[in-house]
């Protein structure tokens, strides 16, 4: 596909912005059939299995398509079910757990669970070490649809498995799911886009990657990634990030390298700020002799977190903004 670019320089010559856009990648293998409780016969939901009365398929609300799956839970001591077929285990793959839910109302922003239930051969259920399950409990902001994703274990010696979406016993809500997906990949498929809380890999928005980071603003205030060990970037004058923007809405989000110093009191870092004044991809280039320090911190030679903040720093929240990332790397600028 052929890409356009365009450069400017809107934060002093220190900084540079590119433009590019660039096509999507292939998804990978989603085992889960009926993703987006579209297909139902004869009155039943195929691919699912409801359990009680608390879920149904609804035209109330979809994230995609026409149907989602509603469940109205107002009881405090049991939950809601919908159980997925049972799929078979297979070694040396990596499986995540991906969806879109709508928080109406709840007791809590975290009312519902989608688990990866382990199984032996007979189907019953693996747990891990002290009765470990493995879910995504996503927080979900009212009125609003919210991705998640997130990796899942499947625990000891089980050779199948099954997806259970869930409202918590003591949780009560009106909630909608859509577009659940298994994924099942080869270790390492997403690359650097794993690890950053506040935001998922995505494949379908990229520029030269697999995968990029998306990170909702509504969904998250920030997004972050931690670093044991830390990074060393003391060697290099600068870093640079590839961001997709969905608008140009005229505020900022800010990018810090944090850097904690033990000897001082409160949090230590250096920072940039990053106007969202374009749509599309562009390159982010930028000097750390030109970064904004906060505090005391160690230095370039110990950077334990990096994220993007869209909230603090006398920050403009735009809930409407929705970046994706990449290739955040340190780099040597020449002045």
């Amino acid at each position: 596909m052929r890409a356009t670019t365009r450069c400017l320089r809107p934060l002093g010559a220190a900084v540079l912005f590119c433009a590019v856009q660039a096509g999507a990648q292939n998804p990978r293998l989603n085992l889960l059939k009926n993703s987006g409780f579209e297909q139902v016969k004869d009155g039943n939901l195929e691919e699912w299995t409801l359990v009680g009365n608390m879920a149904n398929v609804s035209t109330e609300r979809a994230h995609a398509g026409k149907q989602s799956l509603k469940i109205v839970d107002a009881e405090d001591k049991k939950g809601s079910s919908t159980l997925s077929p049972t799929f078979s285990v297979i070694p040396k793959r990596e499986y995540f757990l991906k969806g879109w839910a709508y928080l109406v109302q709840g007791s809590t922003r975290n009312p519902l669970g989608i688990y990866l239930w382990s199984l032996d051969e007979q189907g019953k259920e693996v747990r891990g070490p002290g009765g470990k399950q493995s879910f995504v409990a996503p927080r979900l902001t009212e009125g609003r649809w919210v991705h998640f994703f997130q990796p899942v274990t499947v625990f000891g010696e089980a050779r199948k498995m099954r997806v259970l979406v869930r409202s918590f016993d003591a949780a009560q809500c009106t909630a909608f799911v859509d577009d659940v997906e298994l994924l099942e990949c080869f270790p390492g498929v997403f690359g650097d886009a794993l690890g950053w809380q506040g935001g998922s890999p995505d494949h379908l928005v990229t520029h030269t990657a697999e995968c990029s980071v998306r990170w909702a603003c509504a969904e998250a205030d920030q997004v972050s990634k931690t670093f044991q060990p830390p990074l060393d970037w003391s060697k290099y004058s600068g870093a640079s990030v590839w961001i997709h923007s969905n608008l140009a809405a005229g505020n900022a989000v800010i990018l810090v390298l944090a850097s904690e110093n033990p000897k001082t009191e409160g949090p230590d870092y250096y920072t940039v700020l990053v106007p969202l004044d374009w749509t599309g991809w562009r390159q982010f280039v930028f000097a750390f002799k030109d970064m904004k320090v906060g505090r005391t911190p160690i230095g370039l030679k110990r950077i334990e977190r990096i994220y993007f903040a869209a909230t603090g720093w006398n920050l403009t929240f735009n809930p409407n903004v929705v970046l994706h990332f990449e290739d955040l790397k340190p780099a040597n600028i020449s002045q």
